[in-house]
């Protein structure tokens, strides 16, 4: 009786310590994929700190940042990342519709985010004035793509109305009281002249049926541009309170947006006496992307 006893005791021993192994050993690799994620994300931002500190010129500060683009995977039951080497996997709670919508509109917008803070939130300005002259820099921040199976559950599309609302009112986190939307707007800003964020080019007839394509591969890229550029392609540009701000740094940044705006004269006027580079931010299918007018996208 007592070597069956000391036998269970030792299976019980076994058994505990292969689950507090299994438990230790999907934490480390859970931390191990967020520092990685963090260090990837925070050597591009101080990159591009640095390199703008500098004000080279446009061909010198692509040279000089360390920005990798990360692949981001969208299924029916979660989003895979790759991030420079390593690997991240979301599930969603369950595989309902409304989990399913949730979890890939908030990784888009999460992605968005991090692109959007990589490059110091459109408030710096890297170049020299009058350096860009009618050019646009492009750094592609992530590609995403959508299994056959998520786009059979959202009828191959997610239509931007529903989007823009969950931008609006969505926080960027639980420890935040920001939303999405303040996030890309700066509406804290005092010296602003509009306000808004910016997503994608489209037809002005394509409006009320806009939205993110399911069956394309995406492509979320940042755009450093003369504001000669962006004032020519702006009245093509989807965006509801589509703006600008000026930031302390002197360059015009022009956040994100998921609804058309058809600028003013007034206001590529004003875009085009601003001797600053505009910074803007484009959700785009990839099969699209030279419509942005890049001179040079290195990824």
């Amino acid at each position: 009786m007592n070597k069956k006893g000391d036998l269970m005791e030792t299976l019980v021993k076994i058994i505990l310590i292969l689950l507090v192994g299994g438990i230790l050993l999907f934490v480390v690799v859970e931390v191990k994929n967020w520092l990685s994620k963090t260090v990837e994300v925070e050597k591009c931002r101080i990159s591009v700190l640095a390199a703008a500190n500098l004000r080279v010129g446009p061909n010198e500060f692509i040279d000089k940042i360390s920005c990798n683009p990360s692949t981001l995977e969208f299924t029916a039951k979660g989003s895979k990342r790759l991030q420079g080497n390593e690997k991240e996997i979301v599930k969603y709670e369950d595989d309902s519709i409304e989990k399913v919508w949730e979890g890939t509109v908030r990784g888009i917008a999460d992605e968005m985010y991090t692109c959007w803070y990589q490059f110091g939130q459109g408030k710096v300005n890297p170049f020299p004035s009058n350096e860009l002259k009618g050019e646009a820099y492009c750094f592609v921040c992530s590609q995403m793509s959508f299994t056959p199976q998520l786009a059979e559950k959202f009828e191959g599309q997610i239509d931007y109305a529903f989007f823009k609302a969950f931008i609006d009112t969505n926080k960027i986190s639980s420890a935040s009281e920001t939303t999405y939307a303040d996030y890309f707007s700066y509406s804290w800003y005092e010296d602003i002249l509009l306000s808004g964020y910016l997503v994608t080019k489209k037809n002005e007839e394509e409006m009320e049926t806009a939205s993110i394509d399911l069956t394309q591969h995406y492509a979320l890229v940042f755009v450093y541009s003369s504001p000669t550029l962006y004032a020519k392609i702006s009245p093509y540009i989807y965006g509801g309170n589509i703006g600008a701000t000026m930031a302390a740094g002197g360059i015009l940044t022009v956040p994100l947006s998921l609804y058309l705006y058809d600028h003013s004269e007034d206001y590529r006027n004003m875009l085009l006496e601003n001797a600053n580079p505009t910074a803007v931010m484009y959700l785009t299918p990839l099969t699209d992307i030279n419509a942005i007018g890049c001179t040079q996208m290195p990824y």
